[in-house]
Formats: C-alpha cells, sequence, structure tokens
C-alpha cells in the first residue's frame, strides 16, 4: 500500500502555521482599516475646519478683498446677510463658520476667548465644537475640537486633554489656531507649530526686503529694521510677531533712496510682505563762470573766484583753456560764489549782451537743481 504524503502531526503542523498568518495578516488589516476611529474623527474634523475656513475667506460676498488694510480677512467684521440672517462684529467668524454646519447659525454659543466652558455647537457625528467670538485683533484666534463629545470634553475637564507625551498620549481636546489670512494651523502636539501663538507673541511673519542699485553696484546703500541692516541685494527677516517695524534707508555717499522712513505693519492678514527701496547716484553739476574782459591768459589773474570757499580752476577741455572759472562735483543745493578782484581791476555789472547773466555784487547764492549753471562776470581793469 502507498505510503501517504503527511502524517497527522505534520497536517496539524501545517494547520497552525496556516492560522498564524492569517491571525497576523488580519491583524494588519484590522489596524490599517478599523483602529483608532477617534484618530479618523479628528483629521476628518479638522479637514472640515481647513476647507471651511478656506471657503469662508475667498468669499468676496463674507469678507470683501478690497477692504481696508486694517479690516483685511477675516478682521474684516461689517455686517453681512446671508439668507435673512445678519453676520457682523465679533460672533461673525464663529457664526459663520457654523453655518457651514448647521441650518440655523442663529443657535449657535460662540464661547469667550480663554473661556471655552460653553459648547459652541455640535455635528452629526458626534464632534463637539468650541469657536470664541473675535475680531482677530491678534491676528489669529484658537478653535477646539472635542471628538468623543461631553463625557469627555470640556464639562468633565477632569478626563479631557490634549496631547503631552506622557499625560495624554491618546487626546480627546485637539486645538486650532485660525488665521486672519484663511490658514490653519493644527496643534494636535507641540512639535506641530513650536511658535503657538499666545498672547499675540506668534512669530510666523516675515518681511522680505529688496535692495536695488540703480548703477548695478553693490554699495550703494543699507535698510535698518527689526533689530536688523540689510544691503544689496536685500534679504529677508523672518520670526516676527505682529505689529509696526520701522525701517529706514541709509544711502551710501553720493546716493539717495526713494524713501527714508517707511512702517510696515503686520496685521495677521498675511504671513509674507515685500518692501522695495532703490538706490540711485546724485547727480552732480558744475557752476561755470564766464569772465569777460579779463586781458590775462587766465582769469585768475584778474580776480579770485571761490565757491563756498573753495577756489575754482579754469575750464580745460582736450588742454584747450577757456576764459571760464569752473568749480564740478556739485549736488542739487544752494552755494555761495564770491569774486573778488584783484588789484587793478574791477566788476563792470554791465552784460556784454542780453543773454549773459551779470553779477550784481561780489558775493551771490547759486541754486544748483538738476542741470549745469553757467553765469558771466565782467572784470575790467580800472581806469
Amino acid at each position: 500500500m502507498r505510503k501517504s504524503a503527511f502524517n497527522a502531526t505534520e497536517l496539524l503542523l501545517v494547520f497552525l502555521i496556516g492560522a498564524l498568518i492569517a491571525y497576523l495578516v488580519l491583524r494588519v488589516v484590522y489596524k490599517e482599516g478599523f483602529a483608532n476611529p477617534e484618530e479618523k474623527k479628528i483629521q476628518k474634523a479638522g479637514y472640515q475646519l481647513e476647507q471651511v475656513v478656506s471657503q469662508m475667506y475667498d468669499d468676496d460676498s463674507l469678507y470683501p478683498k478690497n477692504s481696508t488694510y486694517t479690516k483685511r480677512g477675516f478682521k474684516n467684521t461689517d455686517d453681512v446677510v446671508v439668507n435673512g440672517i445678519h453676520y457682523s462684529g465679533d460672533e461673525k467668524f464663529c457664526r459663520l463658520l457654523a453655518g457651514h454646519f448647521k441650518k440655523n447659525s442663529e443657535r449657535v454659543s460662540c464661547t469667550t476667548e480663554g473661556d471655552y466652558s460653553n459648547l459652541s455647537f455640535e455635528t452629526n457625528d458626534g464632534v463637539y465644537w468650541y469657536v470664541p467670538r473675535t475680531d482677530f485683533s491678534k491676528g489669529y484666534t484658537t478653535v477646539f475640537i472635542d471628538i468623543n463629545g461631553e463625557n469627555l470634553g470640556f464639562s468633565n475637564r477632569t478626563n479631557a486633554c490634549t496631547y503631552d507625551e506622557n499625560d495624554c498620549p491618546n487626546p480627546d481636546l485637539f486645538k486650532f489656531f485660525v488665521r486672519a489670512n484663511g490658514t490653519v494651523i493644527a496643534s494636535i502636539d507641540n512639535k506641530v507649530m513650536p511658535e503657538t501663538p499666545s498672547n499675540d507673541t506668534s512669530t510666523p511673519y516675515s518681511i522680505k526686503i529688496d535692495v536695488s542699485c540703480s548703477d548695478n553696484t553693490t554699495n550703494c546703500g543699507t535698510v535698518s529694521g527689526a533689530s536688523k541692516t540689510i544691503s544689496h541685494p536685500g534679504g529677508t527677516i523672518s520670526g516676527l510677531s505682529a505689529g509696526t517695524y520701522t525701517f529706514t534707508a541709509s544711502p551710501a555717499e553720493s546716493y539717495y533712496s526713494n524713501w527714508t522712513s517707511r512702517n510696515v505693519v503686520i496685521d495677521g492678514s498675511k504671513l509674507n510682505t515685500n518692501i522695495k527701496v532703490v538706490f540711485a547716484p546724485i547727480k552732480k553739476y558744475c557752476l561755470n563762470v564766464n569772465v569777460n574782459y579779463c586781458d590775462k591768459s587766465s582769469p585768475s589773474g584778474c580776480a579770485v573766484f571761490k565757491v563756498n570757499e573753495n577756489n575754482m580752476s579754469q575750464k580745460t577741455v582736450n588742454g584747450i583753456a577757456y576764459s571760464t572759472m569752473q568749480y564740478c562735483n556739485l549736488t542739487p543745493g544752494t552755494y555761495t560764489l564770491t569774486v573778488t578782484p584783484n588789484a587793478n581791476y574791477t566788476l563792470d555789472p554791465v552784460p556784454t549782451d542780453s543773454n549773459d547773466i551779470a553779477l550784481s555784487s561780489l558775493t551771490q547764492n547759486i541754486k544748483i537743481g538738476t542741470e549745469d549753471v553757467t553765469l558771466t562776470v565782467n572784470v575790467v581793469p580800472q581806469n
């Protein structure tokens, strides 16, 4: 008779191995598909919060984009009407948010910020929402979501807890920060948002500063503010909290800027702010004094010419000397021209022709604007 391929012991061993494999597979399937339903609950609630907040922010009928700077985003508490119901003031955000989950948003109880003892509303899946009344003056507000209802929520604070690695590894209470610019940040654990807002000391904001040199140089000037100094081509100052920051543009020598001081207001309506400063070289001009009737090879032989006590020199072009005294590299402004005749010479105030500008005295203030200035003086020998 032919011998069986397996005896009873071997068949039992094969059966046990198969059962163990089936158990392990089913355990993995259960863990992946059915375990931790509360985790799925908070994921769903967080997703819903993010979507609803985004829809509210993008709805121009609720929060107009052409609002004034101080009322941009959720800071706009102006009255709006939806389906005959008015929403305004510090309950506008809370009740509009609730209206996306409940048909009758008038039956919503907006909490007091910092005191979440009263439930705002409950969704059909048994999740409790705590939403404060706020005008977003701090740039953000805090929304709490209790995923398993009143028995373990705020109404029984001894059992409710947010995440703590040691004391509350399986939290039922979750915190979300909603910013005035429509962004939502979850704080399920302390590592999610190390810059957690508290008493308006959040520091998620930044200011980008572009420093431009119009003449393509690199040392045209700097911008100082928020305890930083930025040079060409610019940089970003991060880790800023909400508030007002004053920036000062400091041109390098012989440069000027398109602004000298500017206030930048961070009000929570956007995370990043850009400013730009342009430094340009200061254009310089010449003061020319044409000298008539001087019988010397150089006008300096007939008189002494000075600009702000600095001697003028004879104008020379391509080696050719002119009967013109010149002082250049003058920036726009007012300068004092002094002409002192040498011995045996005097000033004749009568111009040589109608186009000349004659000096009426030995000292005269000359204004330099956006071009060279040329005038004529008659220095004649004394009779």
